[in-house]
């Protein structure tokens, strides 16, 4: 059996149709999942950032167990990834701009193809066939093709992994999209190909920030549009698919925010009648989710998402060397060389159903749950976290990649 685990890189529950408050962005995603899926409406990121949450959601580790996380976003250890099980069975594909996930995490994948390095040597970008309209930041439509192509070949079963960066700003949107999400304002009021501010308080960035969520909705709302057919394609083919998030949207909240950590999740199992999980669940029991359903046993951690009838504990951790912009803006930042000191600040966010406990900066958060879930993040903290060996540097065309994408 195919498995294609479709991850939506800064896409926030709160923001998706899925939310029962939130706009409608999602239509099409929302209504296969509520006729085929299983929807998970308290899901959580393992992380706040790319590196952390793809480390966790790679390995089923902690980020400080995996040692990839904001403070050192390499994985160089030797633990087991999903994409090493899978490789025993399948062949496998990894698909994506995201720069993050060809430092270490593309380990264990048979084929990967980072379309960003095609746009650093110049080719043409993407195109969306929908609206006519050429986009830099959206590649939808060839990361759907690049799945399509994989299944093609039919030689074996395949495992593809990929992860769109097109609700990621800088942003982009057709004049349908908005239309609908921002039609009191031109092209020119909009901060469209702008790089998210992250390291500038708010009251301080050059561009509005409730047209920035207008710009956000509209991207939604056109990836929607490419992005369901895929999904419907591959449900008709009885593929095993994962649709999920890695982290909500960052530009201009904190780590520790609802709109960062509650993310979207929907697993279309075949043969299985569509369900609503409301329990709170990890994006870091995918990998044991995967792994049990098609192998029928796993060595990865934490329970199966097929199997949740209870709240299960949410575990986020945050690991950063503080600087400038934590400093400044209480936003993490991600260390794109070595940190010239060893200073690690790790926090924690631990959620479980109605109960939520934050550690921050070295001390509870006041309002912060105690008994077991405080006891359970004692226990995490008095654990060491597991740094990377080698030194780490980028080259010219990933500091301009990192930078578009708002890294300073």
């Amino acid at each position: 059996m195919d498995v294609v685990w479709l991850i939506i890189d800064s896409l926030a529950f709160q923001t998706t149709s899925f939310s029962a408050d939130g706009p409608d962005t999602t239509p099409r995603l929302t209504a296969l999942a509520e006729e085929h899926g299983t929807v998970f409406t308290r899901a959580y990121a393992p992380g706040p950032l790319s590196p952390s949450s793809h480390a966790s959601m790679f390995t089923g580790n902690l980020p400080s167990e995996a040692g990839m996380h904001e403070a050192y976003p390499y994985l160089d250890r030797s633990i087991p990834t999903i994409a090493e099980r899978m490789s025993e069975t399948h062949h496998t594909s990894l698909f994506s701009t995201n720069v993050w996930l060809f430092r270490g995490l593309d380990r264990g994948f048979a084929t990967t193809n980072d379309l960003g390095i095609t746009d650093q040597d110049g080719r043409q970008n993407s195109t969306d066939t929908n609206t006519g309209a050429d986009k830099q930041h959206r590649h939808v439509s060839q990361l759907n093709n690049l799945v399509r192509e994989a299944r093609g070949r039919r030689d074996r079963d395949e495992f593809i992994l990929v992860n769109y960066m097109d609700v990621h700003p800088p942003l982009d949107a057709s004049s349908e999209a908005l239309a609908k999400f921002a039609p009191d304002h031109s092209l020119s009021e909009l901060p469209i190909g702008v790089s998210p501010e992250r390291h500038i308080e708010n009251e301080e960035k050059s561009y509005n920030l409730d047209l920035m969520e207008k710009l956000y909705h509209s991207a939604i709302w056109d990836f929607d549009r490419e992005f369901a057919p895929l999904v419907e394609e591959l449900l008709m083919d009885d593929v095993f698919v994962v649709v999920t998030s890695d982290h909500g949207i960052w530009h201009q909240n904190t780590a520790y925010s609802d709109s960062r950590l509650h993310v979207p999740l929907v697993i279309f199992t075949p043969g299985t009648e569509e369900s609503i999980v409301p329990h709170t669940v990890s994006l870091r029991s995918i990998p044991r989710t995967i792994d049990q359903y098609i192998n029928g046993g796993s060595q990865f951690n934490g329970p199966s998402l097929l199997e949740t009838e209870e709240d299960q504990l949410s575990i986020t951790e945050v690991i950063h060397h503080p600087n400038a912009v934590y400093e400044k803006t209480g936003r993490v930042d991600v260390t794109k060389e070595n940190h010239a000191t060893g200073e690690v600040q790790r926090d924690l966010v631990l959620i479980h159903g109605e109960s939520r406990a934050d550690y921050i900066n070295g001390e509870w958060t006041p309002d912060s749950a105690t008994g077991c879930i405080r006891e359970i993040g004692e226990e995490i903290l008095t654990q060491d976290v597991n740094m990377g060996e080698q030194k780490l540097s980028y080259d010219e065309g990933v500091m301009e990649r990192l930078e578009d994408l708002g890294y300073k």
